[in-house]
């Protein structure tokens, strides 16, 4: 039987990737762990399969490869490096993996607007018995999700359950399920936006989308409406909403991405009012639950590579997702 070498660069506990050892053992697969952040190259020359996060020159040196399954969801940031680029090595992402964690970050950031957390919190940090700030509540809301995929689903029937009203959005016309109200396609995005209370962002980066929702389609919403971005930095125009936000012409914002990342300390989208700034976490690998979804995926991946049977998670290089 030959050799097979498969990469590991993940923050697993000791007892995690002794089980995961084991597990690739059971399969014939030699699993060897790589420091995370590593760039160490001659870690990586001799990998038939990487497993995880890594730097882009790990990733470029593995010359070796032919099938890398990242931990993460996005992969628009790995489709050009080298032996993906060249069609070498399968791209496979963990899609699925974080759908409950983002979407609680999400109905979370729809609270903390909605009751003015933010106001509170910067209230209290100053010793200072607030004014009280008008509240508004989540149920009745309408909320308009932009990529309405694994993660939107998973965010709508939690929002559904508070009593907003759901409209997905997708690039092709979809069923609505039972907790979505109606589901649209990408060329009405104008004509719902006015409409909207709320707008969650999930989408992945793409050719035709990039900065999908520029000044224009943010002046197409209310001024009572908020914006949350969880999906890609470069599908929203970050410093146009900022300068809304400063004018009064949007109500609120929270953003887990950005166009740069990450954003320089000092730089005034810092101080910008209504904004929540989070530094890209809302799904993160190192979380247990995450973290037991991610390796789930790759263990199914593995026995199908070993089997020689179709992976699932494929990425296509020519879209980004």
């Amino acid at each position: 039987m030959r050799e097979i070498i498969c990469g590991c660069s993940e923050d697993y506990t000791p007892e995690q990737f002794n089980k995961l050892e084991d597990y690739a053992a059971s399969l014939g697969v030699t699993l060897r762990n790589i420091p995370y952040n590593s760039t160490d190259t001659a870690l990586t020359e001799d990998c038939e399969i990487l497993f995880g996060g890594y730097e882009d020159c790990m990733i470029e040196a593995a010359k070796a490869l032919k099938w890398f399954q990242s931990s993460w969801d996005g992969a628009d940031g790995l489709v050009g490096l080298g032996p993906i680029r060249s069609g070498q090595a399968i791209l496979t992402n963990a899609a699925g993996a974080y759908d409950t964690m983002i979407a609680e970050y999400l109905i979370g950031g729809c609270i903390s607007l909605l009751h003015r957390f933010p106001y509170y919190g910067k209230a209290q940090a100053g010793k200072v018995w607030a004014d009280c700030m008008p509240a508004e509540s989540f149920s009745g809301k309408k909320v308009l999700i932009l990529g309405c995929g694994r993660i939107g689903n998973a965010f709508a029937v939690r929002a559904n359950a508070l009593g907003a009203e759901v409209i997905g959005v997708t690039r092709t016309k979809k069923q609505a399920p039972d907790y979505i109200r109606e589901m649209r396609t990408l060329d009405q995005l104008d004509e719902l936006l006015p409409k909207a209370d709320i707008l969650v962002m999930l989408l992945p980066l793409a050719k035709d989308n990039k900065f999908v929702m520029d000044e224009r389609r943010l002046r197409l919403m209310k001024k009572s409406a908020y914006v949350l971005n969880a999906g890609r930095g470069k599908t929203l125009d970050a410093a146009a909403l900022c300068e809304k936000l400063r004018r009064g012409e949007i109500a609120g914002a929270m953003l887990d991405v950005f166009p740069e990342e990450p954003i320089k300390s000092g730089d005034e989208t810092f101080e910008t009012p209504g904004l929540i700034v989070t530094p890209h976490i809302a799904g993160h690998s190192a979380d247990a639950f995450n973290m037991e979804n991610i390796m789930e995926i790759f263990k199914k991946n593995l026995k199908a590579y070993v089997e020689g049977k179709e992976l699932s998670h494929v990425i296509d290089i020519s879209k980004g997702y």
